[in-house]
């Protein structure tokens, strides 16, 4: 019998500098775990020390298996060290945040006993890697005063500062810090902006304080730890996401402290402890002075007419003979709205802490599209169903959002550029019924409705924030800033397809401003590359914080990839928008409000009537080059110069693009490049790793891939990226497919292959060394086609250069860094 999978959570509690409530945080959360089945493994109080909780933290990782949900807890002090402003820092210097174990008062200059941000992250990328299903709560402080508490102190709240903490002892004791163990070369991944399968919760924003007061029980503990398991119980047998979920504790928290806002990073539509996402769809109305506010505005989508659904946070107080309770939008603002209620409730806590509001009806400004001379009554009548879109009337006056051509039994959809964004076979036109449509139409929807995020502007000229944040966008070139983007004219601004983007920004002006940062794509997606921070990152006067840095700040930049399903035909146009406020904001609807399958979800922070958002929208287009049109566009020189001194694969004089698989030649068969062992080194290597030692040839410009399955698998190593959307996160997956013959799949060449045996062979070859094109380039795309009929199996897996990778049979390869013999 299959054993199920195991739920596994460690609990910390570090009671450092007297904290009165840790343990029975820690208690608390104990309770309502062991009730949802985790097995528990307990830190508490004197066990608590930086030692001790990196062992148990480690423990908890080697027995966890790929199937288990695991749950990381801390309730106790956080610690956030900003760099001294009169050290000449130039912003290449950043904060960093800490948690505070009970052994802390024993740091000394060669000794910090804090855990650091960058060894959190390390931890989490290791126990991610083990499995996705996992989720840290962090009951702590973030804030720069470095205490638990708010300025609020009277028997029931209480303020505990730690001792000063001087920045250069931070950065003293991330030197001593083995860089090699941390890189990304140690068989996890580096993910500039976040690790993307953890779901992170944590008690406040990174300059608020969380607080510790007297909870409803009559004991000490956390404001956010008592929210959540008030909120975990009442959902128990409710399939609600964490995003909902943080929602109703936002709330509860701030009944009693309206300046402490609970956050929750990473992917938040899962349903609690589980990997299966689902629709939100929540937010937050009040009721004052017999006035209805919903906590969302124009700027998220919100318009006068639409219908919510509202739904008390204490489902108890709906008895059965209520009716069910409605708002519509009577007049909206930025990011609030006023409604009218179907009727008023007796909800006590529709006052006290607000109410769930649920999107019924939506009212929708279709947009045009045009159907061209051949296309099928039957997608007309499609198109005319449709709340998003309608055909072009005879005299219309707006700009179609995207074009239907019919050629032979297809309909291919181009959009304002004329790039061909989506095609769909659906046989004889006459015989198709409506379903043989409704994928292209939902597609031509979804450009609808990213059309109104590209048409974002701040019209409200009252709410205009006058602010002085410095946009900095460039290119990474070896580890350092290379072509930087024109802000105010997009017809500057090239990229081609693997360039690697960083972004910077300053803030010099006087006031705290909340920035968040999309890219917006031809294909009609929206990703939010600022998902770490979901209310904004915030900048503080004189703050520079930099995008694209990996945890020891070195520059890497995110890799822009060409967007899946778009032809290479031709360069396109994409955009960066940047959304700066006043006060922190939660915009991932205009995520989520262009994906059809999801549910409009607008959670933002609550807004006291005399509290106005000022807002700033910019907008920054670029022209994206596919890499096939590289060598005459945005090919970087250096990269141009050093590929003119590496021979090619099949090198017959002409332009080596789209090689059939079947013709790629073995790398046996080049004789032009350098001598290299033909099986991978075994001694680990000492000092840092990276670009620089590419650079100095310290790591052979190669890969080794080695066989352990029981059939055999071809390789093909090429030299382009894979075609991902910038995400700014998880952009070194693996893609299993299936179905694709090896006979008619081609690959941007240069490229090699090589059929390697089963393991176990009786005459070897089962490991095979490819050769590389470019040492800066830094990895080499790997696809695996398996056994005799070579069925795809892995396409575009990423292994860096002088790096192993073992075939085991499943979606991802095993990677092992670079050893020196």
């Amino acid at each position: 019998m299959k054993t199920p999978p195991a739920k596994r959570a460690l609990l910390i509690a570090s009671p450092f500098g007297e904290l009165r409530g840790t343990l029975n945080d820690a208690r608390s959360m104990e309770q309502v775990l062991t009730h949802r089945g985790f097995e528990i493994s307990q830190c508490y109080g004197e066990a608590a020390t930086r030692q001790r909780i990196l062992e148990a933290w480690e423990e908890l990782i080697s027995q966890t298996a790929a199937a288990d949900a695991v749950v990381i807890y801390y309730s106790g002090h956080g610690g956030l060290a900003r760099p001294p402003k009169d050290d000449g820092a130039t912003g290449e210097l950043r904060e960093h945040q800490f948690l505070v174990p009970i052994d802390f008062g024993e740091t000394t200059e060669s000794d910090f006993r804090g855990i650091l941000d960058v060894e959190i992250s390390h931890m989490l990328r290791q126990t991610t890697q083990k499995t996705q299903n996992t989720t840290v709560i962090i009951d702590c402080c973030h804030s720069g005063r470095m205490f638990r508490v708010s300025g609020e102190e009277d028997h029931q709240v209480r303020i505990r500062r730690l001792p000063e903490i001087l920045y250069h002892d931070i950065i003293q004791h991330l030197a001593t810090l083995d860089k090699g163990q941390y890189s990304a070369l140690d068989g996890t991944k580096i993910f500039p902006l976040g690790n993307p399968h953890a779901v992170r919760i944590a008690a406040a924003a990174t300059s608020e304080s969380a607080c510790e007061h007297i909870t409803s029980r009559g004991e000490w503990g956390g404001a956010l730890t008592e929210a959540l398991t008030k909120a975990m119980m009442e959902t128990d047998t409710i399939e609600m996401s964490w995003r909902t979920v943080l929602l109703r504790i936002r709330h509860l928290v701030n009944t009693r402290h309206n300046w402490q806002h609970p956050q929750v990073e990473g992917p938040d539509t899962r349903i609690q402890f589980s990997l299966q996402h689902i629709k939100s769809g929540a937010l937050c109305l009040k009721i004052a002075d017999n006035r209805a506010t919903l906590h969302a505005g124009s700027v998220l989508g919100v318009k006068k007419g639409n219908i919510y659904t509202i739904v008390p946070f204490e489902a108890e107080e709906v008895e059965g003979e209520d009716q069910i309770l409605t708002a519509t939008i009577t007049a909206v603002s930025a990011f609030t709205a006023k409604a009218t209620l179907s009727y008023i409730p007796t909800w006590k806590s529709i006052r006290h802490e607000g109410a769930f509001a649920f999107l019924k009806y939506e009212t929708v400004e279709r947009l045009p599209v045009r159907l061209l001379l051949g296309c099928p009554e039957t997608l007309r009548e499609g198109v005319e169903q449709s709340k998003y879109i309608r055909c072009c009337t005879e005299n219309e006056h707006n700009t179609p959002v995207v074009e239907f051509r019919s050629e032979a039994e297809s309909i291919i959809l181009y959009d304002r550029q004329g790039i061909r964004i989506s095609s769909q076979d659906v046989g004889h036109f006459e015989t198709a019924t409506l379903h043989a449509f409704w994928d292209i139409i939902a597609t031509a929807e979804r450009m609808a409705r990213v059309q109104r995020v590209l048409n974002l502007r701040c019209d409200h000229k009252q709410l205009h924030l006058k602010h002085r944040l410095d946009l900095e966008i460039g290119t990474v070139e070896n580890g350092e800033p290379g072509t930087q983007f024109n802000i105010g004219n997009g017809s500057d601004n090239h990229v081609t397809e693997a360039d690697s983007i960083y972004f910077s920004l300053s803030n010099s002006g006087s006031r705290t401003v909340y920035l968040s940062l999309f890219n917006i794509n031809v294909a009609g997606h929206i990703a939010l590359l600022t998902n770490d921070w979901p209310d904004g990152i915030e900048l503080l006067e004189g703050d520079t914080r930099i995008l694209g840095t990996d945890d020891f700040d070195e520059l890497v930049g995110t890799e822009v990839c060409w967007p899946d399903d778009i032809s290479r035909e031709q360069s396109v146009t994409e955009e960066f928008l940047f959304i700066v406020t006043s006060s922190p904001v939660d915009l991932r609807y205009l995520v989520e409000s262009t994906d059809h399958d999801i549910t409009i979800d607008r959670d933002a922070k609550p807004i006291s009537k005399s509290q106005a958002i000022h807002y700033d929208i910019i907008h920054v287009p670029f022209t994206l080059h596919p890499l096939s049109n590289s060598q005459d566009t945005c090919q970087l020189a250096e990269d141009e110069e050093e590929r003119e001194d590496l021979p090619h694969p099949a090198d017959d004089g002409k332009e080596n693009n789209a090689v059939a698989a079947i013709d790629i030649p073995e790398p046996e068969t080049t004789k032009e490049w350098e001598d290299l062992p033909q099986y991978p080194p075994t001694t680990a290597s000492k000092g840092i790793l990276g670009s620089i030692i590419r650079a100095s040839k310290k790591i052979p410009s190669c890969i080794w891939v080695v066989n352990e399955h029981d059939e055999e698998i071809t390789v093909v190593v090429s030299q382009f990226r894979p075609n991902r959307m910038l995400s700014g996160v998880d952009l070194n997956a693996s893609a299993t497919g299936g179905g694709i013959s090896f006979n008619t799949t081609t690959f941007n060449g240069p490229a090699t292959k090589k059929t390697l045996r089963p393991q176990g062979h009786r005459d070897g070859g089962s490991v095979a060394v490819f050769p590389l094109w470019s040492r800066s380039q830094g990895f080499g795309v790997t696809t695996i086609f398996k056994g005799a009929e070579k069925t795809l199996f892995i396409e575009n897996d990423r292994v860096p250069v002088g790096a192993t990778a073992y075939f085991m049979n499943k979606p991802d390869l095993r990677m092992e860094e670079y050893c020196s013999a």
